[in-house]
């Protein structure tokens, strides 16, 4: 081999290097981003349980009235 074609080698190679380089530092960013949209879907997922949940007790507590209307206009017949 020449002196310039082991420089076009040498040089080759820091370029490929280079690039490895770019693509670790996106594959970390990358896993960075997963990591943020698991924790974010966690957290909808938390909230849409805590939203179920109150629509339970607000069916709940709506039965409950329901049930105390009903139950006043039964009297009333009654009476």
């Amino acid at each position: 081999m020449t002196k310039d074609m082991v420089e076009d080698l040498l040089h080759t190679i820091t370029l490929w290097l280079e690039d490895l380089e770019d693509i670790q530092i996106n594959g970390h960013q990358i896993d960075e981003n997963y990591t943020k949209l698991e924790a974010e879907a966690t957290n909808i997922e938390l909230d849409i349980n805590g939203l179920k949940q109150n629509i339970r007790n607000i069916d709940k507590q709506l039965a409950v009235v329901m049930e105390c209307h009903l139950g006043k206009g039964t009297d009333k017949l009654i009476v």
